[in-house]
């Protein structure tokens, strides 16, 4: 602003109202035309950022106006690209756009130039963050930009588009979600779940099971580990539910085994295991080896919980000389882990140490640091059981800080209950109680149920404290444990048992 443009400025900003983006909008264009010309323009210019609906609150009919007078300056390529962005909820990257937009439009290699003017016209902001940038567009903003693409007849063809790019974004996400990349893998997920959610939300509403089916299922680690599993659980109900499409089998058998999985994390053993079982009856038709041990895996892994290990054992033992025979190291380690919950309930506690040693050696070649923090986890809870009480915690302590590091507070509640376990070994009764009431809480209000086996290791250690101590120890302990976060919980665990 100069001294002489300075009362034209100062009329643009009373026309606006102060509305500091609306501001931000026409300032934008100060390269283009001057405050003078804004004002004199043909077409009411400035004017008309005044001016709208009669029953619109005067900020709305503003901001309003402003983001339409904005959006008439760009050029036709500009608008064809604004309008495409609105697909995106939460952000979308550079990658992400080139692809919605269309391989006419990035083949030209303008879609970044495109991005930066839009920026600078402050239609979208740019962020950088592990060295990408990522993109977003104010909600105000996007909801004009909608109205633009309902109006150009493209909706739907953008949103399939869009569906398309992070259908292929779950499944180059499995393997990546199964060692070192993982928690990069876990941020870049969360990042998108606003995306992720309205292409599952697409598939529903247009019956594209497949899709949806395609997105949702690969991603059942994602959704455990980032506590949406209750959330995951209803899209996959839903998507399944869409039986007036033919989905193909072993995409259909993947939803059935992660729907049935986290049938399984709530409590839900009886429709968990049906719903696998269909899984795997439908997968042994095609001949998958892979997916048929995994289902047959997760099978088991419902039986476990049932305490019908007979059942169990010999799926898992098939599931494990598929894997070997397959080369699939992440997979053999997680079914050494299952082995492991064999031997731990039928209180072979020394076959438990063994394949607990054998199955974090390969989480650590991997380097799969929640798989790391479980089988130390198990190790300490074996060590536990076994009365080795120096050994245990240190083992305990990498658990802990490795779950705490990937933010997986399901894992960390896990500890805290070998945790209790462990004090009351070392005769720690009121850090047990601390602990056993710290996750009672969290589970309530994560609605996030203990496993069976769980249970009896939360039971046994809840009736060995309160067998040690007096009411009034035990109540002063218990009220402290559910007044903590679970963050100072780890910080207690951390200092005062490991």
């Amino acid at each position: 602003m100069s001294p002489t443009n300075a009362p034209a400025v100062a009329q643009i900003c009373r026309r606006l109202q102060g509305v500091p983006l609306a501001i931000e909008l026409v300032a934008a264009h100060i390269n283009d035309m001057s405050p003078e010309e804004m004002l004199a323009r043909p077409d009411g210019g400035i004017a008309l950022l005044a001016r709208g609906p009669r029953d619109a609150p005067p900020r709305h009919k503003t901001m309003g106006r402003a983001i339409e007078w904005s959006y008439d300056l760009l050029d036709e390529a500009e608008k064809r690209l604004f309008r495409r962005l609105s697909v995106f909820i939460g952000g979308f990257t550079l990658e992400a756009a080139e692809f919605v937009s269309g391989p006419q439009e990035s083949s030209r290699g303008s879609v970044l130039e495109r991005l930066t003017s839009l920026k600078n016209k402050s239609l979208i902001v740019r962020r950088d963050s592990a060295g990408e940038s990522r993109f977003t567009m104010l909600e105000v903003i996007r909801e004009y930009a909608v109205e633009r693409l309902t109006a150009s007849g493209e909706e739907e063809t953008l949103k399939r588009r869009h569906a398309e790019f992070f259908r292929d974004i779950a499944e180059i996400s499995v393997p990546r979600l199964q060692g070192e990349p993982l928690l990069a893998t876990l941020n870049v997920l969360e990042a998108e779940i606003g995306n992720l959610r309205a292409a599952m939300h697409w598939s529903i509403n247009t019956r594209d099971a497949e899709m949806g089916l395609r997105i949702a299922g690969p991603l059942r680690r994602f959704w455990h580990m980032r506590d949406h599993t209750s959330e995951a659980r209803k899209w996959l109900e839903i998507l399944l539910s869409i039986d007036d499409v033919e989905v193909p089998g072993l995409v259909k058998a993947r939803g059935l085994g992660a729907a049935g999985l986290f049938a399984e994390f709530q409590g839900d053993f009886q429709l968990a295991t049906a719903l696998i079982q269909n899984g795997l009856d439908l997968i042994r038709e095609t001949g998958d080896r892979a997916v048929t041990a995994d289902l047959g895996r997760l099978l088991a892994g419902t039986f476990l919980r049932q305490k019908e290990n007979d059942r169990a054992l010999p799926l898992l033992q098939e599931s494990l000389i598929t894997y070997r025979e397959l080369g699939a190291d992440w997979h053999v380690a997680a079914t050494l882990n299952d082995l492991w919950c064999v031997a731990i309930k039928t209180g072979e506690y020394h076959t438990s140490v063994a394949l607990g040693e054998r199955s974090l050696a390969l989480f650590e070649e991997l380097k799969d640091k929640r798989c790391v923090a479980m089988a130390a986890n198990n190790l300490a809870l074996s060590l536990t059981k076994m009365g080795r009480f120096e050994e245990a915690p240190a083992y305990l302590r990498r658990s802990l800080r490795l779950a705490q590091e990937i933010e997986d507070t399901a894992w960390i509640l896990g500890c805290f209950e070998t945790g209790a376990g462990l004090a009351c070994g070392l005769r720690q009764f009121q850090h047990a109680v601390l602990l056993l009431s710290l996750d009672d809480a969290s589970r309530v209000e994560m609605t996030l149920p203990r496993q069976p086996f769980d249970v009896g290791n939360y039971e046994a250690a809840m009736a060995a404290a309160r067998s040690a101590l007096s009411p009034e120890d035990f109540r002063v302990a218990w009220e402290k444990g559910q007044a903590m976060t679970v963050e100072e919980g780890v910080s207690y665990a951390l200092n005062e048992l490991c």
